[in-house]
């Protein structure tokens, strides 16, 4: 699959996001921020459509 390079760092946020939450280390917020990303609401956006649930539910799941 070939991604734009905006496309591709997206990517590379929302995995070590994901990584992050796994590791229960801060609040879905600070994980959204501490990845470069300026609206909660929009990265829980992008989450789902990554990984096809929202980081709350990511995060009830573990």
């Amino acid at each position: 699959m070939d991604f734009t390079p905006s496309e591709y760092i997206g990517k590379f946020r929302l995995h070590k996001a994901k990584q992050i939450l796994e590791q229960q280390r801060g609040n879905i917020s600070g994980v959204a921020m501490d990845v470069g990303f300026t609206s909660p609401a929009y990265f829980s956006k992008k989450f789902r459509e990554e990984f096809g649930k929202t980081p709350s539910a990511f995060i009830g799941n573990q």
